[in-house]
């Protein structure tokens, strides 16, 4: 006896000419809409999503409807590792997502032969100098999409923040850059430290940069690494410092005692399928006994409070650069630590 094709609808492009084995299928097309409003499904049973223009599947142990496709499939991968684990969905495409605010390794036990993960690194930002001080460099930010993987383990290195110096007049011992974040062949560059009048330092290189202290300035706005981050801001002398730069953008320049303000980071939703920002400049510190508050970059920049407030610390696991402090009372912000993100498709 011969096989039987059972179709359910059939296209009025092709029912005019019957159906063959060479014939193309047409499935039923419905909005994403409908389809959850579906009753009845048994395992096996497929129709076109027309809201996300993707193939689905009716999973009859797991009640719910799967993607089917190519480029928003499985990738494969079965890994574990992280501080912490999160599963999302973004327009019919499961996620999972591995998140390093620690040092450690990501663990794929089974592997395919093409899959692969998207992978965002972000370094340690720079701490910001002492005294009228420029601000910290924010941590270079890599993201990179599609990078091959199999069932082995890759060790994750999260760089440290920076540390500030260790005094408010600047002649203490210096600030200090970000540390490197390291994964999967890929290096993200530690955050230039800001510059501080006196004999502390000045403002370093890095995936951003420092900015360049505001009075007694030897030498330039540290530089950014491209791809990753920016420049520090320059400034007059006139006593406020650059602002760090950030993934974003570059420190703000200055030419008045007001501080400039901290280059902007960039988001990414590896994490959680939300976008969060990452990788802001730090503040530069004021000219002495100015109060007015300057702002970090977005993602992490530490802000700078003034002569009587606080140089706040780049935030943690974001690589955000610190502030630069003003003058007496005042030391420049740590840097922010840095965090590496992991997710492909399941």
């Amino acid at each position: 006896m011969a096989s039987e094709i059972k179709v359910d609808t059939i296209s009025e492009n092709t029912s005019a000419n019957g159906v063959a084995l060479s014939s193309s299928l047409k499935l039923k097309q419905l909005t994403t809409t409908q389809i959850d409003a579906l009753s009845g499904m048994t395992d096996g049973e497929m129709v076109y999503d027309t809201t996300t223009k993707k193939v689905k599947v009716y999973d009859g142990s797991g009640a719910e409807w799967l993607q089917v496709s190519v480029e928003g499939g499985s990738s494969g991968v079965t890994a574990s590792g992280g501080d912490s684990e999160t599963t999302y969905t973004i327009d019919g495409v499961n996620y999972k997502s591995h998140t390093f605010t620690s040092s450690g390794t990501f663990v794929v036990s089974a592997a395919g032969a093409s899959s692969a993960v998207d992978v965002l690194l972000v370094a340690g930002g720079g701490a910001g100098g002492n005294d009228n001080a420029g601000g910290g460099g924010a941590g270079g930010m890599l993201s990179q999409t599609s990078v091959p993987v199999t069932a082995t383990n890759y060790s994750i290195v999260i760089g440290a923040g920076g540390a500030r110096g260790g005094s408010s007049d600047g002649n203490g011992t210096a600030a200090t850059s970000g540390d490197n974040s390291t994964g999967f062949n890929y290096t993200a560059t530690g955050g230039g430290q800001g510059g501080s009048a006196g004999s502390a330092n000045d403002a370093g290189n890095g995936g951003s940069g420092g900015g360049l202290q505001g009075a007694e300035q030897v030498g330039s706005a540290g530089t950014g690494i491209s791809g990753q981050g920016n420049n520090g801001g320059s400034s007059s002398g006139s006593g406020g410092g650059g602002g760090g730069g950030g993934a974003g953008a570059a420190g703000q320049s200055i030419t008045s005692t007001i501080g400039g303000t901290g280059g902007n980071g960039v988001t990414n939703s590896y994490q959680t399928g939300s976008s969060q920002s990452y990788a802001g400049g730090g503040a530069g510190g004021n000219e002495n006994s100015v109060n007015t508050d300057v702002s970090g970059g977005t993602g992490g920049g530490g802000n700078s409070l003034g002569q009587d407030g606080t140089a706040e610390s780049g935030t943690v696991n974001k690589g955000g650069g610190g502030a630069g402090g003003t003058h007496s009372g005042t030391r420049g912000g740590n840097g922010g630590s840095g965090v590496v993100i992991v997710r492909y498709t399941i």
